[in-house]
């Protein structure tokens, strides 16, 4: 694997099955060589859990480092405001799961005048990799 052709869709949810919004299809496809993984987490609001923040830097300690570069361009995407929230508070209720973008079940489009496709997608039952395919654990 070729950590500068690896994209990582993270997605969280505070619903009790591992159900996550996919706003678009570039969401979880990548062109050769790129490979592709969607990242779920299963979250509920704790006000003794951990902030943004703090998951924030949890993820990033557990990032290759060949990764953490990829990591931090999609925290500029998805705001430095939001992900360094200390103030709302989380605990995970599943562990992390990692899925391949080749197993991630999609609409199929197969015309051009469809140009935005969203959906919502159950994990529950989609084979998972290997955490540690792609992160390091101390």
């Amino acid at each position: 694997m070729n950590p500068n052709q690896t994209k990582i869709e993270v997605k969280t949810t505070v619903k009790e099955i591992r159900t996550h919004h996919i706003n678009t299809l570039d969401q979880v496809i990548c062109d050769d060589p790129w490979t592709g993984f969607l990242a779920s987490l299963c979250i509920s609001e704790d006000k003794d859990g951990k902030s943004c923040y703090t998951l924030l830097k949890e993820i990033e300690s557990k990032l290759d480092e060949s990764l953490i570069g990829n990591f931090f361009s999609k925290i500029e995407i998805r705001g430095k405001e939001i992900c360094n929230d200390k103030t709302n508070k989380f605990n995970l209720r599943k562990e992390l799961s990692l899925y391949k973008f080749e197993d991630i079940a999609k609409p199929k489009v197969d015309t051009i005048e469809i140009t935005n496709v969203e959906w919502d997608i159950n994990l529950e039952d989609t084979p998972t990799i290997l955490t540690n395919t792609i992160l390091k654990f101390t």
